[in-house]
């Protein structure tokens, strides 16, 4: 019996379908209508950005003339997701549970270990060198803090500039006009184009930042804590901007931050990492009303417990586990309140709420 007897419609992953060169896989593409180039495309239509199995360890290698890796630092452990257009996908978690890795894969910046991500259909880290720059183009980003992510040495028109040059897509008449485009979508000024960064105060360097990030018309932008590093009286400001070009522009976004409040503004969907695993995700307004994970909870509760909405666990006890060594089963077991033996021996099965 062939393969394709036992498999039908969605329950065939797409992989396969996508890898094989087997003429019988050929013919039954074809007979479900799918594309050869791009297999994927019927199975969610809406997927921006997906996410599967994706994994990403550190190798710590013994010192001495023969070095050699003798342990792994497990800062992504199997995570899968995905991002709709026009969506927000907030990820949250303590200090060093892998979100800023979990970024830079998705930027390119970091190769992963396995795993796949997937940006319209097509996997990032087997693309050719131009599919890399409209890659770049279409994928942006915006960083923590705004005094360290624009170049001091630069005016503003030449910060603006930079992705759109680098892309060498664009001819010089495009890219003045396309600046000029990005400055008016953030609510600056024609003359802030000949200014410096210190000449700006934080939420303007922000903007600045945000323009750059514009220039490019991209389809998604991952904001890396893009207003924890503001004052909280331009914190809601730089929130409704965002929010406001995702509706007009039909942005999508992957946020990582620690302020719950933030996270529950600016979400559609939210995934709760902890020690490299996703241990929740849910719908923004079903993660507040209801978590599910202890662990959800309990960042939920400490955040309540101090008047706010900062993601910290302090309330926990115990200490975060090491990467190095991560405990068997579920992760959260050894500060978890309510841990059950099986907890220590089987990671629980993630599941998509909305689904259920």
């Amino acid at each position: 019996m062939s393969r394709l007897d036992v498999l039908s419609g969605h329950d065939v992953p797409w992989q396969l379908l996508n890898a094989t060169k087997h003429p019988l896989t050929f013919k039954y593409k074809r007979a479900i209508g799918f594309g050869v180039g791009n297999v994927r495309d019927r199975l969610n239509m809406n997927a921006l950005l997906e996410i599967q199995n994706l994994k990403k360890y550190f190798p710590v290698r013994k010192r001495g003339i023969f070095s050699r890796e003798v342990r792994w630092v497990k800062a992504v452990d199997g995570l899968s997701f995905h991002i709709d257009e026009g969506q927000t996908f907030s990820v949250v978690g303590e200090s060093g549970c892998g979100k800023t890795t979990l970024s830079k894969m998705i930027l390119l910046l970091e190769e992963p270990t396995e795993g796949t991500v997937l940006f319209q259909g097509n996997d990032i880290n087997r693309m050719n060198r131009g599919q890399i720059k409209k890659y770049r183009n279409a994928v942006q980003t915006v960083f923590q803090d705004p005094y360290g992510s624009l170049s001091p040495r630069l005016r503003v028109r030449s910060i603006v500039d930079e992705p759109l040059h680098a892309s060498g897509l664009y001819t010089k008449e495009e890219r003045r006009e396309r600046i000029k485009r990005a400055l008016e979508e953030v609510n600056m000024d024609q003359d802030a184009m000949n200014r410096y960064p210190h000449e700006f105060s934080g939420g303007q360097r922000q903007r600045v930042a945000l323009a750059r990030a514009l220039s490019t018309r991209p389809s998604l932008i991952v904001l890396d804590e893009p207003v924890s590093a503001l004052d909280v009286s331009v914190r809601a400001n730089v929130m409704n901007l965002l929010k406001d070009l995702q509706e007009g522009l039909g942005l999508a976004y992957l946020l990582i931050a620690h302020d719950l409040a933030t996270v529950r503004h600016m979400s559609h969907r939210i995934g709760v990492m902890y020690l490299g695993r996703m241990v929740e995700e849910a719908p923004s307004e079903e993660f507040y009303s209801q978590p599910l994970h202890p662990y959800s909870q309990a960042l939920l509760a400490a955040a309540a417990s101090r008047g706010g909405l900062d993601c910290d666990a302090s309330l926990l006890e115990g200490e975060i586990p090491s990467p190095l060594d991560p405990p068997p089963g579920c992760h959260f077991h050894p500060r978890c309140p309510r841990v059950m033996d099986i907890c220590r021996k089987v990671a629980p099965v993630s599941k998509n709420r909305s689904e259920e």
